[in-house]
């Protein structure tokens, strides 16, 4: 395979990270409400009950920010209230992961 063509088969790709931070909202996800591809589940965290922590399905994120800043009528969040949520960068071959 050529070099060009390896360049169009391959592409960066953005994904939610997650940091030990999350703490769930308590219950209520303010993340969950913005991501429009249902990458992000409240899994029960046993060490910080009654707490929950935020997972995300690695197939199913889209690397739009949305879990981070943003917000309906033209409210704008900063973000996760406890700056638990990160993007990151990831190589994803043609195949996606």
């Amino acid at each position: 395979m050529y070099a060009e063509e390896k360049k169009q088969d391959d592409r960066v790709k953005r994904t939610a990270f997650v940091t030990d931070a999350c703490t769930g909202c308590g219950g209520a996800p303010v993340c969950l409400v913005f991501c429009r591809y249902g990458a992000l589940e409240l899994m029960p965290d046993d060490e910080n009950y009654p707490f929950g922590k935020m997972v995300v399905n690695r197939r199913l994120c889209r690397g739009c920010g949305l879990c981070i800043a943003g917000g309906n009528n033209g409210v704008r969040l900063t973000g996760c209230p406890w700056g638990a949520i990160r993007m990151t960068r990831n190589f994803v071959d043609k195949g996606g992961v």
